[in-house]
């Protein structure tokens, strides 16, 4: 089993890169986020680019058709699933209705920021406690018995050993609005690249998870080292992916799907 540390540059870094090279050649391009311009490089093959943003939009629209946002959630969580396989955490309650404020391990301050951590992936905090001590037979049991933080836990060991299919699938989730499996792909990748990890927690943050900033440097390895140019960089590619995430979003959910809901920050 290989560490976090030891993690090979992964697939989804390659081929994000050439969301950059395609940025950098049409320069100066407004984007729908609003979050600004993409500067020009004239020196990059157009030809090249736009074949290797193909290869990133094919890989993560291979399951477009009929693959809706499944963070939807009940109370409780599922028992069985339709082939009969029992949830081994069905004893846990799947939001956080009912649950306290000051136990929440992502601290929110008010219900409605505690209906944005459940509809953005994040665990309440008995999933948080149990699932991170779960076994990997436990986690795989209550996924295919369709428990969608179980399935995120247990991609994200994956990840963590070198997977790609699990990384392509936390991505995929983090595209239809997970941004908990998306800040654990950056936290991840963040280890051997941590331009490509401080990027990945601001497409997080640019889709209306303000608070990450506020933590970045102490929970994504290397940010607070990062050089004025990595940081550009970083941010350039952000923009880049944001855009390429929102446009998978759209292409599953339909035209009408947005990526971006802020997190309250008020305490009513």
């Amino acid at each position: 089993m290989k560490s976090p540390n030891k993690i090979k540059i992964s697939l989804i870094t390659a081929l994000f890169a050439a969301i950059i090279a395609i940025a950098f050649y049409y320069g100066q391009r407004a984007e729908n986020s609003g979050h600004g311009e993409l500067i020009a490089d004239k020196t990059v093959s157009k030809t090249n680019a736009e074949k290797r943003v193909e290869e990133l939009r094919n890989v993560l629209s291979s399951d477009v058709a009929g693959n809706k946002n499944s963070l939807d959630v009940e109370n409780v969580n599922m028992h069985t699933s339709e082939t009969g396989m029992v949830n081994p955490f069905q004893h846990i309650p799947m939001t956080r209705r009912g649950l306290n404020l000051e136990d929440d391990p992502f601290l929110p301050r008010s219900r409605a920021e505690q209906d944005w951590l459940d509809r953005h992936g994040y665990p309440n905090a008995l999933q948080y406690s149990e699932y991170q001590a779960a076994s990997d037979q436990q986690l795989q049991q209550a996924a295919d018995a369709g428990d969608e933080l179980a399935k995120t836990y247990l991609n994200s060991r994956k990840l963590l050993q070198g997977d790609k299919d699990a990384e392509i699938t936390m991505l995929r989730e983090g595209a239809l609005g997970n941004s908990f499996a998306l800040e654990l792909v950056s936290s991840a990748i963040a280890h051997d690249d941590p331009v490509e990890g401080y990027a990945l927690s601001r497409v997080v943050d640019m889709s209306g998870n303000f608070a990450i900033a506020q933590a970045r440097d102490l929970f994504f390895p290397g940010a607070s080292s990062l050089t004025i140019a990595q940081r550009t960089e970083a941010e350039n590619r952000a923009r880049a992916y944001l855009q390429l995430f929102k446009e998978y979003r759209r292409e599953t959910e339909g035209p009408g799907a947005t990526f971006f809901d802020p997190r309250p920050t008020d305490d009513g």
